[in-house]
């Protein structure tokens, strides 16, 4: 093989070149924020925000999907990163996400209205620079219903959003009894290589899912920070079941086997011994907005699965 050659190292013009560039990307967003703002305090005196928009920006998935539950996507410009399965708006623009927007694109998109969930400080002012921008809270069950019934009053469709609403509220009720199983539910697959254990939060929308699917969390108590436990707090809990939720669905037989693999480290699982380790493919598993009820069916149908296949 031969060797790989080192790239030739900058001469500091080439150097200087480069900070120019980055100087102008940075001077010229600048300048589109101070545009967007003038304009955006210009119309703020004529336009309320509580006005039905005609050009919408959508900074989070949930949101999205929310939207095209109630059909009423002919106002957006502009989508959220990671919302390519949905083809009603694939042809629209990505403006990144309510935590790294892509400011220059949505300068571009001219919103008159911006929707985002979790947008703090610099990045909340520069969204409101650029349009009028509601930071909708999007964990829990409540949260997200009052966030329906909140884009409904600013669409002009109430009476819809407030159906929708209940309906996720009803759908997300919890089933559990005393005798309901406690499931580990876990986001991606760890491995040797990368053993990190990211789980669902008691108190989320995927938490409610969990308890209207007829099972408790194993997971009992909120922890301030990133939802990741150790691998002494997983034998510590110990559950009786472990729901393993992926989203590629091009998940293979010999990567299910190889994650399925790291699980042979702990002989002394309750989950292991009972042979209650499952995964979960499929893109909704993952959604914040009408989809979880989805999710909470699959759920279902898998926690039973497991118990009847159990020896």
């Amino acid at each position: 093989m031969e060797p790989i050659a080192n790239p030739p190292s900058k001469t500091p013009t080439q150097y200087w070149v480069v900070a120019v560039v980055i100087a102008s990307l940075a001077v010229g967003i600048w300048a589109m924020l101070s545009f967007a703002s003038t304009n955006s305090q210009q119309a703020s005196s004529a336009t309320s925000i509580d006005t039905p928009p005609s050009r919408l920006v959508i900074l989070d998935p949930g949101m999205l999907e929310v939207l095209l539950e109630l059909e009423a996507t002919d106002a957006i410009v502009g989508r959220p990163d990671y919302t390519d399965d949905w083809p009603e708006i694939s042809s629209l623009p990505t403006m990144g996400t309510g935590l790294t927007p892509n400011y220059e694109q949505i300068v571009r998109a001219d919103p008159d209205l911006i929707l985002t969930q979790g947008s703090r400080g610099s990045v909340m002012t520069n969204l409101q620079k650029i349009a009028p921008t509601r930071n909708l809270p999007w964990l829990t069950v409540a949260e997200v219903v009052e966030g329906i019934r909140s884009t409904g009053v600013l669409l002009g469709i109430p009476s819809k959003a407030n159906t929708l609403a209940a309906a996720l509220e009803s759908g997300l009720a919890d089933t559990t009894t005393p005798a309901s199983p406690q499931v580990l539910v876990l986001l991606g697959a760890p491995t040797q290589g990368d053993p990190d254990l990211w789980y669902v939060k008691p108190h989320s929308i995927h938490g409610a899912a969990l308890r209207a699917a007829g099972a408790h969390n194993a997971i009992t108590t909120e922890y301030d920070g990133p939802p990741s436990i150790s691998i002494e707090a997983l034998l510590k809990i110990d559950p009786e079941m472990i729901l393993i939720l992926l989203s590629d669905t091009a998940t293979t037989e010999a990567q299910l086997t190889e994650y399925g693999a790291f699980w042979d480290q702990f002989p002394m699982l309750k989950a292991k011994q009972k042979q209650q380790i499952g995964f979960m493919i499929g893109t909704t598993h993952f959604s914040t907005g009408p989809g979880v009820l989805e999710f909470k069916d699959a759920l279902a149908h898998k926690i039973v699965s497991l118990k009847e296949s159990s020896p």
